[in-house]
């Protein structure tokens, strides 16, 4: 049996993690491994330059929690890159709806993965997502053309997890996903869901921190957000028409 890493990002003195971790208290499939995240509050002021780099790249600078969310998410990242397969990623409020297709379609997309910067993001994102996968469909992950609109739960290769560790050091912190070389998928029936009735976002609205691939043409960054929005606004379309 292939064990696969798995690193929950907690949030300190919080027990959102508690029924994640319930969940996966007893399942010798996944090696789990729990990182403190780091709080927006215990990060030091941005210098201006850095101020100029997120206005340049978002449209706007980022908040501190929205920083911090990079920092921890880069943290878990690290652990994935030195993985020889691959592994998983979640932060503590996603909640698992199926334990045995988060391991199955991790283990094979990792494994079809080998040698590629591949990203496969596992969440539902419709309230009303399909419960079993359609019969007329044969592929089992879909490609997208940025990046996974949340980080809350993905699967990726040590090579993507390095890319990403490697951007966002490089430039000025982002939330969710750097811009990078990665490859981003989708299921059509995801195995976790964003939360639950007693979990919120620490970080705030989702709609304006997606962050998608990044596009360099010359030094014309406007023309590569908007180029960044497209893809994004197609990507919503296709994850629409997938999972519902």
């Amino acid at each position: 049996m292939i064990c696969l890493p798995l690193v929950i990002i907690t949030t300190p003195n919080s027990r959102r993690s508690q029924p994640l971790i319930e969940s996966l208290r007893s399942d010798t499939r996944f090696v789990v491994t729990q990182i403190p995240a780091t709080m927006g509050q215990e990060m030091k002021n941005p210098l201006e330059s850095t101020l100029k780099e997120e206005v340049s790249n978002y449209g706007r600078p980022l908040t501190q929690n929205e920083r911090a969310c990079a920092v921890s998410h880069t943290k878990a990242r690290k652990l994935i890159h030195e993985s020889t397969l691959g592994g998983i990623v979640l932060e503590d409020d996603a909640r698992i709806t199926d334990l045995d297709k988060l391991y199955s379609l991790s283990l094979s997309f990792l494994q079809q993965s080998t040698g590629k910067r591949n990203v496969l993001s596992l969440i539902s994102y419709l309230p009303n997502s399909p419960k079993t996968q359609s019969q007329t469909r044969k592929k089992k992950f879909f490609r997208l053309l940025s990046s996974a609109p949340l980080a809350v739960g993905a699967a990726m290769t040590p090579l993507a997890a390095g890319q990403l560790i490697d951007n966002c050091t490089k430039r000025s912190l982002v939330a969710d996903w750097p811009g990078s070389k990665c490859v981003f998928y989708i299921l059509e029936v995801g195995v976790i869901n964003h939360g639950d009735a007693e979990t919120e976002s620490i970080i705030g609205n989702v709609g304006s921190r997606v962050e998608g691939n990044y596009f360099e043409f010359l030094s014309y960054r406007i023309f590569a957000r908007i180029l960044r929005r497209g893809s994004q606004k197609v990507d919503t379309l296709r994850i629409t028409n997938i999972q519902s």
